[in-house]
């Protein structure tokens, strides 16, 4: 029998499997390119952001934030995942690996 937590980390991992292999509007794609520019592989993402695995997994799952409430967006996300505002502000759409917010 699986429990609870392991159960939620394979689904999440299922699920961020497929974002990335459909071009999702989820953070997947921003991280996987932020790991791929920097020679990482997913499960170095967290020590690089100096967080857990499980944040890296839940932020990936999030939908991209958008215009007109970009930064509301942000400001969830931020306290969702336990992530700086800037680094959620950077990967989704105002830094190098981001989209536009439109």
């Amino acid at each position: 029998m699986i429990n609870a937590d392991k159960e939620k980390r394979i689904l999440r991992s299922v699920f961020i499997q497929l974002a990335l292999r459909n071009h999702g509007p989820f953070f997947a794609l921003p991280l996987a390119q932020y790991a791929n520019k920097r020679g990482l592989a997913w499960l170095d993402l967290p020590s690089s952001f100096c967080t857990k695995r499980d944040s890296i997994d839940k932020l990936a799952c999030c939908f991209l934030p958008k215009a007109p409430f970009f930064e509301r967006d942000v400001l969830l996300l931020s306290k969702h995942v336990g992530l700086p505002c800037d680094l959620i502000r950077r990967l989704a759409g105002a830094g190098e690996f981001g989209h536009s917010p439109k």
